[in-house]
Formats: structure tokens, C-alpha cells, sequence
């Protein structure tokens, strides 16, 4: 069987000359495309090491150009115009300055502080935190916080100490302020409560942690925009500013009284109405009407309201028969505020931020806080027993809700003054 086997397999084959021939020309080929390669780049670096003659006509023209070439650049003229380059020593001195590295690109570029601010550039403001300022006396120091914010356009949280010297304390820069020395004040001022400063940087602190170090519960007023000018002006317009944006925050002009105002910023009566002028905050009288007047009713409400209380004749019949004489009172001014609202952004993400920190124990990590007296009132300034709806039905809803409140709601308008009805507490129906 063996024997039959290797009787049957074929000889050992070799290659065939068309294969031997078809083997050449592949290596010629393959030859060939080398070559090719190796020309083609021994010709490209010839060209990329070769100077260019300049064309003497294309000389002429570049020195018949006019001066103002380039567009007052320095550096396309010399390229392109050798006859009117600089002296040679100022070619010296910038030939012996080390190049600019080109590694050296910060991956967010920086604000220039030298840069005017446009004539409408805004700040935005949180009248909660600027409040909390005001009543920590330390206006001054976030008036820099507020700027610094400013001016990091680009988000990251910090800035370097020479940016903020530069922009705040420059001799005409658009956003000066103070001097170096009254900064380096204020920033030791404002460490840990604003900031956080090291050699070279200012570490910004968020919103929602100044706010727990100045003992805000919760973010309630709208923000608002504040001009940079207004920002940039004396200390005094800056308090001001900073008092005037709780009236431009505040959801609806109702009344309130200087009492409360004074509770909730800590600034006295005396002080609002000259804060009130410097910022140019709008005020609104508001007379309550009672009852037709009799001996009676005169004597009951002299005893609740005081010296407010007076009499009110309608001889034009807007609340009833002409001629009809009814007891009003004065209640407190409204108050419209210089500033337009701006958008509401993150506040929500700050108040939940305020709520996990005031959970936490923020003031037992070693973190700066400064405590505040709170009052009763309402979410918006409003004192409990009093409550200024905006018709008749939610007045008298709320009567019934809470039968001890007084509910006012308004008068159809009238001009230079608003007229509101009341519904009287059960007490005083009694």
C-alpha cells in the first residue's frame, strides 16, 4: 500500500517562467514608485530652503505705498516697506528681547482691565446680599466683590491680585476706585467673607456662601442691574445703590412702613430718605377710606389710628354720592426703586445651595459668619397684621384665612395719589 501511494504523488513542481516573469516586473515597478517618492521630496526641500528674488518692480511699488499702510501697525509696514523701517537701534533692542513663547497661552484668556466699559455695562445685584452688606457695615468691600465679579468674564472663580490692582487702582482705568494701599485694606477686610487671597491670586467666593456668612436665610428679591458707573462713584451713591435695589427687587409696590424697612436693612428712617434722594427712588402716597364719618366712628377709629386719621370729602362722587364726607388714613408709602430687573439666572441653584449649607453647619468648618437680627414680617417686608391684596375677592379671602389681619385692596387709580378700601380685622368689627 505504501509503495502505491508514493507511485501515485506528483514530482516536486517549480515555478513556471511566466511566474519568474511577473515576479520581475513587480520589483521593477515597486522600484520605480520609490524613486518617484525620494525626487519628490529631495525637490520640495530645495524649494523651501531657496530665497526668493524679490521682483524690482514689485520693490518699487512697496515703496510708492502710502504711510498709513497697515492700518497704523508698526510691524506690517517694516515687512513690507524696507525703506522707511525704524532706526537701527530700536532694531537692535528688539532683536536682542527674547521671543515671545508661544506655550506660554493661558487656555482662558483673561479680561484686559484696562478696557472701557460700554456706556449700558450693568453689574447684577442680589438686593438680598446687598442688604446684608449694608447691615454689617461692609458696603466697601463688597462694592470689590461685586467688580471682581465683573471682571471675571470667563467664570473660573478667581483672578490674579495684579489683574484687580491694575483694574481698580490704575490711574485712568475705567473701573478705579481707590489706591493700592486702600485695596490691599479691603481685601484683608474682605478675607473669608468674599474672598480667599494668596500671593498671586483672589479666589471669589460663591453667592450663596457670602449670603450663609452674612446670615441670609434665603435669596427672595428679584436681582437687578446697578451701572458700573454707579458702582465705580463715591462710597456714599454706592450705599445708596445698594438700599435702593430693595425697592427695585421687590415683586410689587406695595406700602410699607420705614419701620420695617429699617428692620430689614438696618438703616434708620433718617438715613433712608437721604439714600432715597441720592438714588433717585420714586415715592407713591396711599390714603386708606373708611367708613361714612359719624360721631361715633370718629371717636372709635381716633383711638386705633391716631394722628393718620382725617377726613375725606368726595365732592366728585368716586366712592359714592357726591359731597359725602368718609374717615381715611394715611398708610405707608410705596416705593419704586432706579434699577432695571435683571434675570433671575441662577438663584434657584443658590437657594438650595444656602439650604444644604445652613443643614450642614457651614459656621462650624471654620468659616466665617456674621449674625443678624431678624423681625416678624412677612415674606416681602410686610408686618403680619396687615395684608395689601390686589382685589376685593383675595381680601376677602384672606379675611376669612385669617380673621385677625387688616386687608386693604386699591381704589380704581387716581392721579398723584392711590385710594385702597380696607376690610377690618374681627376685632375692630367687634
Amino acid at each position: 500500500m505504501p509503495d502505491q501511494l508514493s507511485a501515485c504523488a506528483p514530482a516536486e513542481s517549480q515555478p513556471s517562467p511566466a511566474l519568474l516573469a511577473a515576479q520581475q516586473l513587480l520589483l521593477q515597478r515597486r522600484r520605480a514608485v520609490q524613486n518617484a517618492g525620494r525626487r519628490r521630496h529631495r525637490a520640495g526641500s530645495a524649494a523651501a530652503t531657496a530665497v526668493p528674488t524679490p521682483n524690482r518692480d514689485l520693490a518699487a511699488l512697496f515703496r510708492s505705498l502710502p504711510d498709513h499702510l497697515g492700518w497704523e501697525s508698526g510691524a506690517v509696514r517694516d515687512a513690507v516697506n524696507p525703506a522707511r523701517r525704524r532706526p537701527a537701534a530700536e532694531a537692535g533692542d528688539r532683536m536682542t528681547a527674547p521671543p515671545p513663547s508661544r506655550t506660554a497661552v493661558s487656555p482662558h484668556p483673561s479680561r484686559s482691565p484696562r478696557r472701557a466699559p460700554a456706556p449700558n455695562a450693568s453689574v447684577t445685584c442680589l438686593p438680598d446680599i446687598a442688604l446684608g452688606m449694608l447691615r454689617v457695615d461692609q458696603a466697601a468691600a463688597g462694592r470689590v466683590w461685586f467688580l471682581l465679579r465683573h471682571l471675571d468674564e470667563d467664570g473660573r472663580g478667581w483672578l490674579p491680585v495684579t489683574v484687580a490692582r491694575e483694574a481698580l487702582t490704575a490711574k485712568g482705568a475705567p473701573l478705579r476706585i481707590c489706591g493700592w494701599r486702600q485695596l490691599r485694606n479691603l481685601l484683608r477686610t474682605g478675607q473669608d467673607l468674599f474672598w480667599q487671597r494668596d500671593k498671586t491670586r483672589i479666589w471669589l467666593r460663591a453667592p450663596h456662601k457670602v449670603a450663609r456668612a452674612l446670615d441670609i436665610p434665603r435669596l427672595q428679591r428679584r436681582p437687578v442691574a446697578i451701572p458700573v458707573a454707579t458702582l465705580t462713584a463715591g462710597i456714599g451713591t454706592v450705599r445708596a445703590h445698594f438700599y435702593a435695589s430693595f425697592h427695585s427687587g421687590r415683586p410689587r409696590s406695595s406700602p410699607i412702613a420705614r419701620e420695617t424697612i429699617a428692620s430689614l436693612t438696618s438703616v434708620p428712617a433718617r438715613t433712608q430718605r437721604r439714600y432715597e434722594k441720592k438714588a433717585h427712588v420714586r415715592t407713591r402716597r396711599h390714603i386708606a377710606l373708611g367708613p361714612v364719618q359719624n360721631g361715633r366712628r370718629r371717636e372709635s377709629a381716633g383711638w386705633q389710628r391716631g394722628m393718620a386719621l382725617f377726613s375725606f370729602t368726595d365732592y366728585r362722587g368716586h366712592q359714592g354720592p357726591a359731597g359725602k364726607t368718609y374717615l381715611a388714613w394715611q398708610l405707608p408709602n410705596s416705593y419704586q426703586g432706579p434699577h432695571q430687573p435683571a434675570a433671575r439666572g441662577q438663584q434657584k441653584r443658590f437657594n438650595r445651595a444656602l439650604h444644604d449649607l445652613s443643614m450642614q453647619g457651614m459656621t462650624g468648618n471654620g468659616q466665617r459668619q456674621i449674625p443678624d437680627s431678624t423681625c416678624r414680617s412677612g415674606a416681602h417686608g410686610v408686618p403680619l397684621h396687615v395684608r395689601y391684596l390686589a382685589d376685593g375677592r383675595l381680601a376677602a379671602r384672606q379675611a376669612q384665612r385669617n380673621p385677625d389681619h387688616d386687608c386693604y385692596w386699591p381704589a380704581p387709580p387716581q392721579p398723584g395719589i392711590s385710594l385702597w378700601h380696607l376690610m377690618p380685622a374681627a376685632a375692630e368689627l367687634d
